[in-house]
C-alpha cells in the first residue's frame, strides 16, 4: 500500500510519514521546492524514513497526478497549509492547490481515501455545535451553526466545502479532518518554542485551548483513511475524548519535566496580564502570526469532543505522560 502526501514536508507531514512507514506503507511526499529550502533540516529525516520526495516549483493538477502514479498512490493526504500572508497566499494553500489535488486524484485510477487537513478553527465560533455536556462537536450539515472569522479560517471553512462537493458530485472519497492545535515531535513553529523557553525559566501559560498529540493526528487520520468507506464523505475533529486536555497542562507538564518541579509563575492568559511578563509575552505574541491567531482563539473558550471518531471506534490514545516525554526530548534536542 502507497500513499501520497501533498504538502507534507512540515510537522504533520514528518509524523504522518513515520506512522505510515511502521505500518509498513510505500510513503512520498508532494512539496514545493521553497517549502523544502525553507525546512532544508527535515529532508534528511524523511530519507531516513525511506521516504520519497517529489519537488515541483508549483504544485499544480498535474504535476500531483504524476506523483500519485509515480507512487502508486491509494491514498491522498493534503497538508498543505499558511497562516500568515495575503488573502490570496492562504486561499491558494487552502483552497486553490486542494482543487487541484482533487482534480489530479479525479484523473486518476485506485486512490481510495482523500483525506484534507483542515483544523477545527474552520468552524470559527462553534457555540451553536455544542452537545448537551457542553462541547463542541460535528454539525450535522457541513458548516451550519459554524462563523468562521477571519482570512485563515474562512479558507479553511471553504476547503472543506470544496472538498464535500467533490464527495457528492464526483464520489471522491474525500474525508475532511480538522485537528485541535497539535504539539509533539518536529513541532518547530513559535508556539512550542515559546513554551519551551518559559518553561525553562520555570514559567507555564494557562490557556484554555484544546490541544492534541501528533502521534494520535496520524494514528487518526490513517484509521479514517483505512476505514473511508464508512468515513468518506465526513467531517472529523480530532481532540482526545473529555477531559480536555489543554496548552496549560501540556505548559505545566513542560515545566516540571524540563525543570523537575512546579512551575514558579503562571500566566494566567496569552491574551491580558500585567507587569514585566506580560510585556514579554506581548511582544513575542506581536512577532509570530501563528501566536497571534492562537491568542484570539483564546477568547471563544471552547472545548471539543471527537464524537464522530468515537463512533467510528477509534481509541488508540497515547498516555499523556509518554506524548509529553517524547516531546520534551525533541524539544531539548532541537532547541538546546
Amino acid at each position: 500500500m502507497s500513499a501520497l502526501l501533498v504538502g507534507g514536508f512540515g510537522f504533520i507531514g514528518v509524523n504522518l510519514a513515520r506512522y505510515l512507514r511502521e505500518r509498513g506503507y510505500d510513503v512520498c511526499v508532494a512539496a514545493r521546492a521553497t517549502s523544502i529550502d525553507k525546512r532544508r533540516w527535515l529532508r534528511p529525516v524523511f530519507e531516513e524514513q525511506g521516504v520519497q520526495l517529489y519537488v515541483y516549483t508549483e504544485l499544480g493538477a498535474d504535476s500531483i497526478l504524476a506523483a500519485i502514479r509515480g507512487c502508486g498512490a491509494r491514498h491522498v493526504y493534503y497538508l498543505a497549509g499558511a497562516i500568515e500572508g495575503s488573502w490570496s497566499r492562504l486561499w491558494e494553500a487552502h483552497v486553490g492547490i486542494w482543487m487541484k489535488t482533487l482534480d489530479a486524484v479525479s484523473s486518476s485510477e485506485g486512490v481510495e481515501a482523500v483525506v484534507y487537513v483542515s483544523s477545527v478553527a474552520a468552524m470559527g465560533d462553534a457555540s451553536r455545535c455544542r452537545d448537551e455536556d457542553g462541547y463542541v462537536v460535528e454539525e450535522p450539515i457541513l458548516g451550519r451553526g459554524c462563523k468562521p472569522k477571519g482570512v485563515y479560517e474562512s479558507t479553511k471553512a471553504e476547503g472543506e466545502q470544496r472538498g464535500y462537493e467533490a464527495f457528492l458530485n464526483e464520489r471522491l472519497p474525500v474525508i475532511i479532518v480538522r485537528p485541535v492545535v497539535v504539539f509533539g515531535e518536529y513541532g518547530y513553529h513559535d508556539e512550542w518554542k515559546t513554551l519551551y523557553n518559559f518553561a525553562k525559566k520555570g514559567w507555564m501559560v494557562n490557556a484554555s485551548l484544546d490541544t492534541i498529540y501528533v502521534g494520535d493526528v496520524a494514528r487518526a487520520m490513517v484509521y479514517l483513511a483505512e476505514n473511508s468507506g464508512q468515513a468518506a464523505g465526513s467531517w472529523f475533529i480530532l481532540a482526545r475524548p473529555p477531559p480536555p486536555y489543554t496548552i496549560a497542562e501540556f505548559s505545566e507538564q513542560l515545566v516540571e519535566k524540563i525543570t523537575g518541579r512546579p512551575p514558579t509563575k503562571k500566566l494566567d492568559t496569552m491574551v491580558k496580564f500585567g507587569g514585566i511578563l506580560g510585556g514579554i509575552l506581548s511582544s513575542v505574541i506581536s512577532r509570530s502570526s501563528r501566536l497571534k491567531l492562537l491568542s484570539q482563539w483564546l477568547g471563544r473558550k471552547q472545548h471539543y469532543k471527537p464524537k464522530k471518531l468515537t463512533e467510528m471506534g477509534f481509541n488508540e490514545w497515547t498516555p499523556i505522560d509518554e506524548a509529553v516525554e517524547k516531546t520534551v526530548e525533541w524539544m531539548k534536542k532541537f532547541w538546546g
